[in-house]
């Protein structure tokens, strides 16, 4: 794979990306606000360094992403030259379209289940190469933390793993559909239900839990600490099969 990076980096010098960098304005401090978190002033300036920061990461993506499309054309230059790799552009590129097909619609499933199959009709070799190599990436996203926003650079691995996981997206949709029909008053028998539901989504695609469902689901689990049993003098906790911090969710 060396041969086809160095290739990129040639395809890269040959077509530089040329777009400005957008300025990000610092981050403010509440404490120089009177009214801290609340002062009006505050807000505008921190909802302003906020856009400024995701301005900032959507530029670093289409860098990366034009940094990328070059690593991929280096790729299938160096298919000519090494035919064990016969393919493997091909496959880079459908793989990368099949995440961004998903993104904008999630009913796109059968791209990433087309990238899948053609990986498992793939030659041992390939397929190792595909699960090893993590130094070339193929695709970039914008991703937002509580107080700023950064990039993901993806490998070819990393986009096919998230096929893998869009190819399973009907568990994620059993898993809400397990969750909108629980009612309330949950029980042991609703915790258990949830909790093998969720169990069954693909790490890849837990964050695509809605906010609504993802209050529910918690609020089942919750029940955990309130499931009781009716006594004289009021309520006391019961025993139950599963301990509190198996209902903790994984962050």
């Amino acid at each position: 794979m060396k041969l086809a990076q160095e290739y990129g980096k040639l395809y890269l010098a040959e077509d530089p990306f040329t777009e400005t960098a957008p300025t990000v304005p610092s981050k403010p401090n509440k404490n120089d606000y009177s009214l801290g978190e609340d002062d009006p002033a505050y807000i505008e300036a921190y909802n302003t360094y906020m856009a400024g920061s995701k301005a900032k990461a959507e530029y670093d993506c289409r860098k990366n992403m034009h940094t990328a499309a070059c690593n991929i054309k280096g790729v299938q230059k160096a298919e000519g030259a090494a035919s064990e790799f016969a393919g493997l552009a091909d496959f880079m590129n459908a793989a990368v379209a099949a995440v961004q097909a998903f993104d904008q619609d999630s009913s796109q499933l059968a791209p990433a289940k087309a990238v899948r199959s053609t990986f498992g009709k793939m030659n041992v070799y390939l397929q190792t190469v595909i699960l090893n190599n993590t130094t070339i990436k193929v695709y970039c996203e914008p991703k937002e933390y509580s107080t700023y926003w950064s990039t993901s650079q993806k490998s070819t691995k990393d986009v096919y793993n998230q096929c893998v996981d869009i190819g399973e997206y009907d568990k994620l949709s059993a898993f809400v559909a397990v969750i909108k029909k629980i009612e309330e008053p949950y029980n042991n028998e609703d915790i258990q239900k949830a909790k093998e539901a969720y169990e069954n989504v693909p790490s890849g695609l837990q964050s695509f839990v809605s906010a609504e469902i993802q209050a529910k689901y918690e609020a089942i689990l919750a029940c955990i600490l309130v499931l009781n049993t009716k006594g004289q003098t009021g309520f006391r906790l019961s025993a139950f099969l599963y301990r509190e911090e198996d209902f903790i969710k994984q962050k």
